[in-house]
């Protein structure tokens, strides 16, 4: 069984970017401001980026995403060549890429339905036939709220975020707000089965784990507060 430390930390959070490799981005968003007298009841936000295969040979892409953060009452969705409805996380359908070309089939959708308050959400592209050459883009979806993501503003949700290096190989950590006294993090493999389950005491603090006490690949952290929210993170082994 895998051994985790678990270290309480008090401060501000930050987000930590995965090295882009094969993959980079052409006018990627980081940030959205909106007002919900603008957008209305039924108002919905759109961003849009291309996504650049940077070598001499075609590349097969699949995205992921990974909510950092989510306003209640709020909704999200993606489309990567197809659109996905807002329960999916990876796309299930591949795009090619051509050699030094640039793919613009990505939309992100917000619908914030009413609700004020930031969303944060990172958005992962990665080869199908190498999971751990990758790159991401976190947005911010700010709705008549404070745009500063990790400090304290009205969001319940649990935060997530890496300390170290992504993907992984030997020691790292990940850093995690509950926004509620107590709450678990379980680790999933892509298959969706737990390889581990973890009693959170603390509403704040770091996780730290060895890389060698996983096979490598890509797994899914997910932290639920005892309020029965709940984000997630995706993680890859060296």
């Amino acid at each position: 069984m895998k051994q985790l430390l678990f270290v309480t930390l008090m401060g501000i959070f930050g987000s930590a970017t995965l090295s882009a490799q094969t993959l980079t981005f052409s006018d990627a968003t980081n940030l959205v401001q909106a007002s919900l007298d603008t957008l209305g009841a039924a108002g919905e936000i759109q961003v849009e980026w291309g996504v650049v295969n940077t070598t001499s040979s075609a590349v097969s892409v699949k995205a992921r995403r990974n909510i950092i953060q989510e306003v209640p009452g709020s909704t999200n969705y993606f489309c990567w060549g197809v659109c996905y409805d807002e329960t999916v996380n990876i796309s299930s359908v591949s795009q090619t890429i051509q050699a030094l070309d640039t793919n613009f089939t990505f939309y992100a959708h917000y619908l914030p339905h009413g609700n004020a308050g930031l969303t944060a959400i990172e958005y992962v592209f990665y080869l199908s036939t190498n999971s751990s050459d990758m790159t991401t883009n976190l947005v911010r979806y700010c709705v008549d709220s404070d745009c500063t993501l990790g400090v304290e503003n009205n969001s319940t949700t649990p935060m997530l975020s890496m300390a170290s290096a992504n993907p992984l190989s030997g020691i790292g950590s990940i850093q995690y707000n509950l926004n509620a006294p107590s709450g678990k993090m379980e680790v999933f493999n892509l298959m969706g089965q737990s390889v581990g389950q973890y009693k959170l005491t603390n509403n704040r603090g770091f996780i730290v784990l060895d890389g060698a006490d996983f096979a490598s690949g890509q797994y899914v952290v997910a932290v639920t507060n005892s309020n029965g929210q709940r984000s997630t993170l995706p993680l890859m082994i060296q």
